[in-house]
């Protein structure tokens, strides 16, 4: 069973600690079928830093 991320569109993003940027946002852990599972803080800016990182 997968589990995504899912950012409410009108979350109000916060100043990551990590990078500094304003793009930290209480996500939503959400199973295939729909249900919530918990929530996670995620940075958007880091995630994606780490992303292009990894494939160097």
């Amino acid at each position: 069973m997968s589990t995504r991320m899912v950012i409410r569109p009108d979350s109000t993003p916060l100043k990551c600690e990590i990078c500094g940027q304003t793009a930290l946002h209480v996500a939503r852990l959400v199973t295939e079928g729909g249900g919530e599972i918990g929530q996670t803080v995620v940075c958007t800016s880091c995630r994606h830093r780490r992303r292009v990182d990894n494939e160097r």
